[in-house]
């Protein structure tokens, strides 16, 4: 009996660290897709290159205490940048 509680607990915490590996893949790919976009928007209005675009996100974000997805996320809603 022990040992089907044990099998059954393991395949739970199999089945758990599946999906959180699952959920934060997906998170990671859309922040990167986020970042894609919104470094597209900054190209698009002064014509940085695509690091220079990343590094004006990055410096927003410190500047800001703000994390970089968070930045990204309102840049794109509002297509203005936060108070430099």
């Amino acid at each position: 009996m022990h040992t089907a509680h044990a099998t059954l607990a393991l395949s739970g915490v199999h089945q758990a660290r599946n999906l959180t590996v699952w959920l934060t893949a997906g998170t990671c790919s859309a922040t990167r897709n986020m970042i894609g976009y919104t470094k597209g928007i900054l190209i698009e209005c002064s014509r940085p290159t695509s690091t220079q675009a990343f590094h004006t996100l990055v410096r927003l974000s410190q500047q800001h205490n703000i994390k970089l997805r968070t930045v990204c996320e309102n840049l794109a809603a509002t297509e203005a940048l936060p108070d430099q």
